[in-house]
């Protein structure tokens, strides 16, 4: 367990004297309450993730994450991971219609076969996540070596990836050309607070490697359409 406002050490978070009733540790090297999260209601600590706080990046990573059972944390991971890629491909087919609209309003691009272009979507989203988080696992290896838990590297930017969840305010109201752009901005934003406090790096390092996965996907949307010229690319 670590301070989740310094980063440095500590033993416990809070000590418990009886049943109900305990006490928040203060860190020894900044003399601040260790994990003022332990006694945060969820709403407050789902605020600060969206305010993109390190502190609580720390608290949820190195003193809950590991407090989890493993079945339980790998099981809510991987239902994470489909909710991720379900969110990506409605941005997908958003950004499509409304580019085909603007520029190609005759051509109805999904209603020709509307399963096989879902299907391609949706495998599309899946290859931009993997490619994405190996070129995030890679980077790190290259600049880290083997001292990092890789498994929960992963982890950490897959949680940080809750922002895919705005998504939905799309689909309830309408929306611009804008707001897609916005929330993968958000997402890209969080995963670089999220890497920046579980390596204990700097934000330009992390910057960096967020920077050559997103570099990455570019070059994959290349690829694709120029096997399908249906699609677009897209930095956002």
């Amino acid at each position: 367990m670590i301070c989740v406002e310094c980063g440095h050490d500590v033993s416990d978070v809070y000590k418990e004297f009886s049943r109900g009733s305990f006490r928040l540790t203060r860190c020894d090297r900044c003399r601040k309450t260790a994990d003022k999260y332990v006694e945060f209601e969820l709403m407050l600590v789902i605020i600060d993730l969206i305010l993109q706080k390190a502190q609580v990046y720390r608290h949820l990573l190195f003193n809950q994450l590991p407090t989890v059972e493993p079945t339980l944390l790998h099981r809510t991971i991987l239902k994470l991971v489909p909710g991720i890629l379900f969110f990506d491909v409605y941005l997908h087919w958003h950004r499509l219609r409304l580019h085909y609209s603007v520029r190609r309003p005759a051509l109805v691009v999904f209603d020709v076969a509307p399963f096989d272009r879902y299907a391609s979507l949706f495998w599309i989203a899946t290859a931009h996540l993997f490619v994405y988080i190996v070129v995030i696992v890679v980077a790190t290896r290259l600049l880290y070596g083997k001292g990092v838990d890789y498994g929960q590297l992963v982890r950490s930017i897959v949680i940080s990836s809750f922002g895919k969840l705005l998504v939905v305010l799309m689909m309830i109201w309408e929306s611009n050309a804008y707001y897609g752009p916005i929330v993968n901005l958000f997402v890209l934003t969080s995963n670089v607070t999220a890497l920046r406090v579980f390596l204990k790096t700097t934000l330009l390092k992390s910057v960096c490697i967020i920077s050559a996965a997103v570099v990455a996907k570019i070059c994959l949307q290349l690829v694709i359409v120029a096997l399908d010229p249906g699609m677009i690319v897209t930095v956002l």
